[in-house]
């Protein structure tokens, strides 16, 4: 996901905020959200990130289960110029403290369920690189002015994906 990817995800939410930004966009057992939402809630969230010092470049690791929340994170990380690190749920312990310290995660958002997961492996020894642990509800109460999108090259990293690392330490693919 170089620079065209990037720019058209952001685009793409931008496009329709600007033809119908009441739409539909996102519809989560139930629970809607509109295009204008979520592009509310992802500059929001964008100006907190960036107030924690999250900036492009930047890992944004996330162990949230699928919901509106890590839509809009993701879509808040990707204004900032920075890069998802989407972590799979299931993972603790030594796969967790993997994924965080390969990726160079500087911010950790989590789901409350997985709190006493982080907070056994997310040290200052085994994760560097990590300043900032915060929440679901955390991220909720981040607020501030509107961010401005960073501005993204070609070839600069979107998403970090990892592998299930069944031959070894689970792998990072760049996107």
């Amino acid at each position: 996901m170089g620079e065209t990817a990037r720019t058209t995800i952001v685009a793409a939410l931008a496009q329709l905020i600007a033809s119908d930004p009441d739409s539909d966009y996102l519809d989560f057992h139930g629970d809607q959200w509109t295009a204008r939402r979520i592009d509310d809630e992802s500059r929001r969230v964008a100006r907190g990130l960036a107030d924690l010092g999250v900036g492009p470049g930047d890992r944004v690791a996330s162990l949230v289960e699928n919901s509106p929340e890590q839509v809009v994170l993701f879509f808040a990380t990707l204004r900032l110029g920075a890069i998802a690190v989407p972590i799979n749920t299931a993972y603790k312990g030594e796969f967790l403290r993997h994924q965080l310290a390969d990726s160079g995660a500087v911010a950790l958002v989590i789901a409350d369920e997985f709190a006493p997961r982080a907070n056994e492996t997310v040290s200052t020894d085994s994760t560097p690189e990590l300043r900032s642990v915060l929440s679901v509800a955390d991220l909720q109460a981040l607020d501030g002015p509107p961010v401005e999108d960073a501005v993204v090259r070609p070839g600069d990293l979107a998403c970090l994906i990892y592998t299930a690392g069944t031959t070894g330490p689970s792998k990072g693919c760049m996107l």
